[in-house]
């Protein structure tokens, strides 16, 4: 009985000690980092929509380039979502590092966010064009 007792209080400890939170600076910087990727996550589904309509006008190397722009920034996203550790990882590095990963996830992030606007600005145009 006594090391039951033993045994599940080590097992509580290790339990309750592998889920502490993240340090505040830690917190802040994986909050700014998925603030970035819910803003563009959602227009995953509008640069599809995008692309489809491309697809469906007469080819030419401007909507070819806008094609495989909008493609290129869908995989920069996928990547990165597939990369990121997730916050349980981040939090067993020590702060230091935790803080240098999460600036880089940021910077890597921002550019994903920009590759997908610029992609998504250009199709749109080109579709407005093409209207026209």
């Amino acid at each position: 009985m006594f090391f039951r007792i033993i045994g599940c209080t080590a097992m509580l400890s290790l339990f309750l000690f592998s889920c502490q939170p993240a340090s505040a600076p830690v917190q802040a910087l994986w909050d700014e980092v998925m603030v970035v990727h819910d803003e563009v996550m959602p227009k995953m589904g509008d640069m599809t929509k995008i692309k489809k309509k491309l697809k469906t006008l007469d080819k030419n190397p401007s909507i070819e380039a806008a094609i495989v722009k909008l493609e290129d920034a869908d995989k920069a996203m996928w990547d990165w979502m597939h990369n990121m550790k997730s916050m349980s990882d981040v939090k067993e590095l020590e702060e230091g590092a935790a803080l240098k990963y999460l600036e880089e996830e940021k910077v890597k992030i921002d550019e994903v966010k920009r590759l997908m606007l610029e992609s998504m600005q250009e199709g749109e145009a080109l579709l407005k064009t093409a209207a026209n």
